[in-house]
């Protein structure tokens, strides 16, 4: 594969940075008091997982010294795990780590907020410049595995949260939710991508049922006149709230907001109060899933686009912020 050596050269520093400051930020916390620390440990994702919606999903909720250890290295833990002659591993699903760690300390020290914050930056660099000289998501994918084998871009990008700003949070309440991501469409949008998927099939000589039925699907679109919404499934996600002690207090000025955030890397808390747990459960999928509501208002299947009339946006989620 060819690829410009300026940008590769680029690349290549973001990442020796990122595991420079990695490095440093693991050493520095590992010298700090300890008061608490859980994981709530999902199984690895394998190849064959990554068009199916889980069933099932287990979780092994571990505490102490083995939890601190696990999460450390999972704030940087950039690799998926290599396959062996029984299992792939995929690189495309994303590990997710939720837990958290609580230092024994009223704040966080200010190197340990320039490290993470430093940390933070250099993946942001990093994502800019692979977008920046790529042309679309497969290509930034064919780069930065040719570059870097068996790396998790997700993990990469994600940052590191310090949870005790302004106060720390007196409860962390770990949660599975599932969204539907909802992005605009017009019917003109709708039809050209439906145009491309005909025009793939008759190439691909797909099923003649196959390409009669996106033709079915195009003829239709052209006739309605009803607003359209996409209703996409979102693989389900560890969520964690963060809630705070006045945020219902008696002075309005004083309220301190829930927080919600997927609960991708464990959450570095800087606090002496004991903090209240909600532990992550297993993931059962619901036997009746929303979606199938809306089934009647179906246009395309491929596109999960329907026919909305009161153009309404439909949610999951019953928490408002994601990955």
């Amino acid at each position: 594969m060819q690829i410009q050596p300026n940008f590769e050269t680029e690349l290549k520093q973001h990442m020796q940075e990122m595991q420079t400051l990695s490095e440093q930020l693991k050493t520095h916390l590992i010298k700090l008091p300890v008061k608490e620390s859980q994981l709530f440990q999902l199984p690895l994702f394998e190849k064959e997982d990554e068009n199916d919606q889980p069933e099932c999903i287990s979780v092994t909720g571990i505490a102490g010294k083995e939890a601190f250890e696990q999460s450390l290295n999972s704030l940087t833990a950039y690799y998926a795990k290599d396959n062996t002659l029984e299992k792939e591993y995929s690189t495309r699903l994303v590990r997710r780590y939720p837990g958290f760690i609580q230092f024994d300390l009223d704040a966080c020290p200010s190197y340990v907020c320039k490290l993470v914050q430093a940390l933070n930056d250099t993946k942001k660099r990093f994502m800019h410049c692979l977008k920046n000289n790529t042309k679309d998501h497969q290509q930034q994918w064919d780069v930065i595995h040719h570059l870097f084998k068996r790396i998790m871009t997700h993990q990469l990008k994600r940052q590191i949260l310090i949870a005790d700003t302004p106060t720390a949070p007196a409860r962390l309440r770990f949660y599975w939710a599932k969204k539907m991501s909802s992005p605009k469409i017009t019917k003109k949008q709708a039809l050209n991508q439906l145009e491309k998927l005909l025009h793939q099939a008759s190439l691909a000589k797909e099923p003649e049922n196959k390409i009669r039925d996106i033709q079915s699907q195009i003829n239709s679109l052209h006739t309605c006149n009803d607003k359209l919404v996409i209703r996409r499934p979102v693989r389900v996600k560890p969520m964690i709230k963060l809630s705070y002690k006045n945020e219902y207090g008696s002075d309005p000025s004083t309220h301190l907001r829930p927080k919600e955030c997927s609960a991708t890397t464990p959450v570095l808390v800087f606090s002496k109060e004991v903090l209240k747990i909600t532990p992550l459960t297993h993931y059962v999928r619901p036997e009746v899933d929303k979606i199938h509501e809306y089934k009647a208002d179906l246009m395309s299947p491929q596109l999960h686009l329907y026919r909305s009339p009161n153009a309404k946006t439909i949610s999951f989620m019953h928490d408002k912020k994601t990955d």
